[in-house]
């Protein structure tokens, strides 16, 4: 009998026959055994998030001091600045799933996240792991990126690398707006997991620029809470070390709309979902047809007849949004 490959399963996942003692192999089990702590806390998917979420802050806060700092020279003017900084969030975006989507799947969005587990990508167990990667990448990342213009900020102050209204003044249509913006974004998401649009990375990174670009001048649609509450909460403590008082300039800018990109789009989210879920999903049944997606429950074969059962212990937590099984990791890339 041929023995399963560490890739293949694990040995929480494994069938009762290769439990017993007497056909499983010793250094298989040491081979195969997870240790304690990712049984508790996903480790790899925790240090996946934390550097996507990283490199999208990074270059997304990267792009808009720059483009602040250009704007205060006189060099640019508000509205010529728009697109760069669309076009930065969305090659960022690309880049954090080409450097971590095999990792996690580079949801680097906390909404993203919650979203996937209501439509059952994402055990529950998982949140912890997705949801602290992200903001502690979001508030390294802004760390990081207020240190490195740190000698521009006095011409534009560190509170630029959060998002505020802009054309938009009315609660009511920043909340929808929000909302909008994010519903957006998650729908392209879901159809490129579902449908397996390729190259996915840069049609997710393309979809965010398009969004930023029809409606960011509204308020940035920022659509990411921990993108835009940890770069606000990082500005306010820098503001209140460099002037030694406490500065909360960040977070009264705008009234209350700081709750506005912290709350809301985990609604636009799930939102999407059920549109997708209801609307795309159950109006479309099972084809045969090139270029459309065929629902099975069985593992799909490849060379030589064998079973690909690579992602086994992704199969009882991973399904496709009609409920059938997905043998695959949740993933937007």
């Amino acid at each position: 009998m041929d023995y399963p490959t560490q890739d293949m399963v694990i040995i929480d996942k494994m069938p009762d026959q290769w439990r017993k003692d007497n056909q499983l192999p010793e250094q298989w089990r040491k081979d195969n055994q997870l240790p304690v702590v990712d049984k508790v806390f996903k480790t790899k998917e925790f240090i996946g998030e934390l550097l996507g979420t990283f490199i999208l802050t990074v270059v997304t806060k990267g792009a808009v001091l720059s483009l602040a700092v250009g704007i205060s020279n006189g060099e640019i003017t508000v509205s010529s600045a728009h697109l760069p900084s669309c076009l930065a969030s969305g090659l960022a975006v690309m880049m954090a799933i080409l450097v971590t989507g095999g990792a996690s799947g580079a949801q680097t969005n906390p909404a993203v996240s919650i979203t996937m587990w209501a439509a059952g990508k994402l055990k529950f167990s998982d949140l912890p792991a997705y949801l602290t990667g992200q903001y502690l990448g979001a508030g390294f990342g802004a760390i990081f990126i207020l240190f490195n213009f740190r000698e521009s900020l006095g011409g534009v102050g560190p509170e630029n690398i959060a998002s505020f209204p802009d054309l938009a003044e009315n609660m009511g249509h920043l909340v929808f707006d929000q909302f909008l913006a994010t519903f957006l974004l998650l729908s392209c998401i879901l159809a490129v997991d579902d449908q397996k649009h390729s190259p996915p990375a840069l049609l997710v990174g393309l979809s965010v620029a398009g969004i930023g670009l029809a409606i960011g001048r509204n308020a940035g649609a920022s659509m990411n809470p921990a993108l835009d509450f940890m770069p606000r909460l990082v500005a306010a403590a820098w503001d209140s070390i460099e002037k030694r008082e406490l500065q909360n300039f960040p977070f009264t800018k705008g009234g209350y709309f700081w709750l506005v990109p912290l709350l809301v789009p985990y609604l636009g989210g799930l939102a999407a979902l059920l549109v997708y879920k209801f609307g795309i999903i159950r109006l479309r049944g099972p084809s045969s047809e090139p270029g459309e997606v065929v629902f099975t429950d069985q593992p799909r074969k490849v060379e030589n007849g064998q079973t690909n059962l690579a992602f086994v212990p992704d199969i009882q937590k991973s399904r496709h949004f009609d409920g059938s099984l997905c043998h695959r990791p949740a993933t937007i890339y």
